[in-house]
């Protein structure tokens, strides 16, 4: 029986159905503004103390109707989706209210968007319902006024 069952674990780990189950979406539960994935906020030292420069996430859209909701820390930020090659992936700003205040819907090349509130989340969504669970996108954020005192 446990050789069995060992066997069985095996089989599913070295298939990937486990595995691929398990980190394909490494982020979720982040499908709602409420269960939004804060991203670290990265810090510099500048001629003027710390400052707050950005961070940055990946990860992927493991199926047709899947969106994620990413937030950062801070007042003032642009940010840019990557999609992965091959794939259309829009990216959405709403306000901690939940009103859409910026978007991008590029068809190609990266989708940016500028904001300047605080407690701003950001959807990222595929806009023609593909999706890849292996090719991952990327979410990153800048502060506009680093070096600003």
């Amino acid at each position: 029986m446990k050789k069995t069952l060992y066997s069985a674990i095996m089989l599913t780990l070295l298939s990937g159905t486990l595995a691929g189950a398990a980190w394909a979406d490494n982020y979720e539960s982040n499908d709602t503004l409420s269960t939004a994935y804060k991203i670290p906020t990265q810090t510099v030292v500048t001629p003027y103390g710390l400052a707050y420069w950005g961070g940055s996430a990946w990860s992927y859209l493991s199926s047709p109707t899947d969106v994620d909701y990413f937030t950062f820390r801070g007042h003032g930020k642009s940010v840019v989706l990557g999609s992965p090659s091959g794939y259309d992936y829009d990216l959405y700003a709403y306000d901690s209210a939940g009103n859409l205040v910026a978007s991008s819907t590029n068809t190609s090349g990266a989708d940016t968007v500028l904001v300047d509130y605080d407690n701003v989340y950001f959807k990222v969504v595929s806009k023609d319902g593909r999706y890849s669970d292996t090719d991952a996108y990327s979410v990153t954020f800048y502060k506009r006024d680093v070096w600003v005192p």
